[in-house]
């Protein structure tokens, strides 16, 4: 797709016309954002804004900005998100779109639960987190009354991917939501009633999804089941959505000792959803740490733990070298070895290296952060 958006823009540009370059650009910018690519993505929807503005069309500048909205949401960037979000509301209203509206609508609730979200690091109390995914709630279920597929009004925009995802980030925000109930607010009770929302929800999700043949978004959901249920203390159904994902996705695209397959036309989200599958299994894996008495019982989770870690790493990397996803892993990889020291952590860097070595893969960034822990020299970490 980057390809051939490159060779379009290449003609447009040649031929002087702004409208299709403007579009063109935008579905660019959002394709470089989806890969993790910063730079890429900020510059071109920069670029689709300028032409829109100068074109003087204002629904495609709405459009626009809600692209620029979700880009910041992609690269963790909320905050900066909610203004052009707002504004593209603002348009959308102003026209009586409702399409647009709903897109803008859709993306200022997802900018509202990731702001919420930052309370389990500190960045905001229970207070505010409250009022963060209340705005979200709002939003999002202003969204889903847009997008329906079985309301007979005219008003409404019968876009199955849109009423999946207006449920899947509504389900996100109750998940998130009980997250942080349940450790900042100190509230397992309330923790519990928005998990049991988030699953109905998600369950909703994922019966679209499977009705109108989303894939993607159907492995999707059935990731943030597998998570639901499994911070619900239900394992057993977690892993039944784990293994959803796996019967969903061709054997071929698993990553077997001796390394990866050839496949001559990947279908590229397969990694990501195997990666997620992987990434799920080393933080169930690592809280079972906590649980563990015995010396040889936590060597073997950590054990367990890191080849899982490497192993999501892998399949990030096979979807995009800068993709989102990878970056949060490396994080998660940073938090669960923290309390690590001295023979230990010389263990887990063995660990991976020979992890790499079995599935012909270069786990250098697991083997950097392990350094950051360890004091090792760069050199010293991945040789």
């Amino acid at each position: 797709a980057l390809t051939d958006y490159r060779h379009a823009v290449r003609y447009l540009r040649e031929a002087d016309l702004k409208d299709e370059l403007a579009d063109t650009t935008n579905n660019e910018a959002f394709l470089y954002a989806v890969m993790g690519r910063q730079y890429n993505a900020d510059s071109l929807i920069e670029d689709a804004l300028s032409l829109r503005r100068e074109l003087r069309l204002r629904f495609p500048l709405a459009m626009s900005l809600t692209t620029q909205a979700a880009i910041h949401a992609l690269l963790g960037r909320p905050d900066e998100a909610i203004h052009p979000a707002e504004e593209a509301k603002r348009i959308a209203n102003e026209l009586n779109n409702r399409r647009a509206l709903g897109l803008a609508t859709l993306t200022l609730g997802q900018a509202y639960r990731m702001q919420g979200d930052r309370a389990k690091r500190g960045s905001y109390n229970i207070e505010s987190a409250n009022r963060l995914f209340s705005k979200a709630v709002a939003a999002l279920e202003e969204a889903l009354t847009i997008f329906v597929t079985d309301d007979p009004q005219e008003d409404q925009v019968k876009e199955p991917m849109r009423r999946w995802q207006a449920l899947n980030e509504l389900a996100d925000t109750y998940t998130d939501w009980a997250y942080a109930l349940a450790t900042i607010g100190q509230a397992p009770v309330d923790a519990g009633a928005k998990r049991a929302q988030a699953i109905a929800l998600q369950l909703q999700a994922a019966d679209i999804a499977d009705s109108f043949g989303l894939t993607r978004q159907a492995l999707d959901t059935y990731d943030d089941l597998a998570q639901t249920y499994a911070d619900s203390g239900d394992l057993s159904a977690a892993r039944e959505w784990l293994a959803r994902i796996e019967q969903a996705i061709p054997p071929e695209y698993r990553l077997q000792p001796g390394g990866f397959g050839k496949i001559d036309d990947p279908i590229d989200e397969y990694w990501l959803a195997l990666g997620k599958l992987h990434l799920q299994r080393a933080i169930w894996t690592s809280k079972g740490l906590d649980e563990t008495l015995t010396v040889a019982g936590k060597d073997l989770l950590l054990e367990q733990m890191m080849t899982e870690f490497v192993i999501s790493v892998a399949y990030f990397e096979k979807f995009s070298d800068v993709a989102p996803r990878l970056r949060e892993t490396l994080a998660a990889v940073y938090r669960r070895i923290r309390p690590l020291k001295g023979e230990r952590l010389d263990h887990l860097r063995d660990v991976v290296r020979q992890v790499g070595q079995t599935y012909n893969v270069v786990p250098k960034r697991l083997l950097l952060v392990i350094e950051d822990m360890a004091g090792l020299s760069e050199e010293e970490a991945v040789q």
